[in-house]
C-alpha cells in the first residue's frame, strides 16, 4: 500500500538531466502554500496530516470510505446499510474527492513533464513508477483511484451477495485488504454455497420422506 508522505519536494524530469530521469526540485511559493480548504474543520484522527492539499485529499478519502465499509460488513442486514449502498452516490462522492485530487495535480506546473515520464517510463518499468511516488500529488491521486475502486469493488460485493443470498463478510474483508482477492473470494463462495445450500434442503427432504 502506497504511504503519504510530507515531504516538500516534487519530482520531475529535470533541465539537462537524462532523459526520463526524475530530480526532486523544490515547490514554488503559491505549491507550499496551497492548503487544504478541510484544515481545521476535519479533525478526523490524530497523526493525520491536513497541511497540503494532497495530504488533506489522503486523509479525506480514507475518512470518507471507512463509514460504508463498516456498514457493509457489520451491518449487512441493516436498512440503512441497504438503502445507502443501494445507491451509486457513497461511490461517487468518494470519486469526486479523487477528481479534485487529479485536478490539483494537473494546476502543478510540472504536470506535463511529470504525465510524460508516467505515459513514457513508469508504466512500464517498475524503478520509475517507483520514482512517480516521491510526488506527493501522485501519492494522494492513486492512494484515492485505489479506495475508490476497492469500494466500487465492495459494493458490487454486497449488493451481488444479497440478490443470491450468500455470505460476504469473507469476501468483504478480502475487498477492504487486498481489492481483487474480495472479488476472486465472491465468486469461488456462489458456487459452493449453492452447493451447501442445496445439499441441506436435499437432506432435508429425505428426512421427511423417511418419516
Amino acid at each position: 500500500m502506497v504511504t503519504c508522505t510530507s515531504s516538500r519536494l516534487a519530482p520531475l524530469v529535470s533541465r539537462g538531466a537524462p532523459s526520463g530521469a526524475l530530480r526532486p526540485r523544490p515547490l514554488t511559493r503559491a505549491q507550499r502554500h496551497r492548503r487544504c480548504p478541510a484544515r481545521g474543520v476535519l479533525g478526523l484522527g490524530t497523526g493525520q496530516e491536513f497541511d497540503t492539499f494532497d495530504a488533506c485529499g489522503f486523509s479525506v478519502i480514507t475518512n470518507l470510505v471507512t463509514p460504508f465499509w463498516v456498514l457493509m460488513v457489520f451491518a449487512p442486514n441493516w436498512k440503512v446499510t441497504e438503502r445507502v449502498m443501494e445507491s451509486p452516490w457513497p461511490v461517487c462522492l468518494c470519486a469526486l474527492v479523487h477528481l479534485a485530487l487529479v485536478g490539483n495535480g494537473l494546476q502543478d506546473p510540472e504536470a506535463a513533464s511529470r504525465l510524460e515520464f508516467f505515459a513514457t517510463q513508469a508504466v512500464v518499468k517498475f524503478s520509475a513508477m517507483q520514482e512517480m511516488r516521491e510526488a506527493p500529488s501522485f501519492v494522494s491521486e492513486e492512494w484515492a483511484h485505489v479506495l475508490v475502486w476497492d469500494l466500487f469493488a465492495g459494493r458490487y460485493i454486497f449488493l451481488d451477495g444479497k440478490e443470491k443470498k450468500v455470505p460476504t463478510f469473507h469476501s468483504l474483508l478480502g475487498a477492504f485488504a487486498l481489492g481483487p482477492v474480495g472479488l476472486l473470494a465472491h465468486q469461488a463462495t456462489i458456487p459452493l454455497w449453492h452447493k451447501l445450500v442445496e445439499g441441506r434442503e436435499t437432506r432435508g427432504e429425505s428426512r421427511e420422506e423417511d418419516r
